[in-house]
């Protein structure tokens, strides 16, 4: 079982102070797919029709670790993890599931030496794009475009899942070189 997820978060980094308090950001809405059966679990904070309480994510992610499974996200530890862990006033979580967790953007990163944008390798490797910036993300929650920002959130999610998939069966993605703009394959491991 993999579980995947993506937080969308209610104020932008220049809302809360900057990139040092992402954890100010709050959880506008939290997206789980769970490999098993390919169901989005959407968690909100507020009453959206279709959400279930924030907190609940807890009950998947314990399972998860129950039956020895992987977290896996696109920058989940120095994003996602972060905003949840503020949000629902438990410190810790990324500790707690440290041994299942695979966060690719780490992972890319080290190889790397640089982070790329989960849009780039949507692209590169599917050929498919976000449906939004997520900059806008928190705009759209505050018009209460719920269903938008959830719809893209579940998109993100798909992505995420999708590059985990690929870098698992096939050990590579293809990458963007930030320095010549060229396009490279790159060895993965998670």
């Amino acid at each position: 079982m993999v579980l995947t997820f993506d937080i969308e978060t209610k104020k932008l980094a220049s809302e809360v102070g900057g990139w040092n308090n992402i954890h100010k950001m709050g959880v506008a809405c939290l997206v789980v797919l769970d490999s098993r059966d390919s169901i989005y679990h959407v968690f909100s904070p507020d009453d959206v029709p279709g959400t279930e309480p924030l907190d609940g994510v807890i009950n998947l992610f314990d399972n998860a670790l129950d039956e020895d499974c992987v977290i896996n996200g696109y920058n989940i530890l120095d994003f996602d993890f972060k905003v949840l862990e503020h949000e629902i006033g438990i410190k810790n979580l990324s500790q707690k599931y440290k041994r299942i967790i695979v966060d690719t953007m780490k992972n890319i990163e080290k190889k790397l030496g640089f982070r790329v944008p989960l849009a780039i390798l949507a692209e590169l490797n599917f050929n498919e794009f976000k449906l939004m910036d997520a900059k806008d993300a928190p705009k759209e929650w505050k018009r209460g475009n719920y269903q938008k920002v959830i719809d893209y959130c579940k998109k993100d999610v798909d992505l995420e899942y999708k590059l985990y998939t690929k870098g698992k069966e096939d050990g590579t993605i293809l990458c963007k070189s930030k320095f010549d703009n060229q396009i490279k394959k790159i060895k993965v491991a998670w």
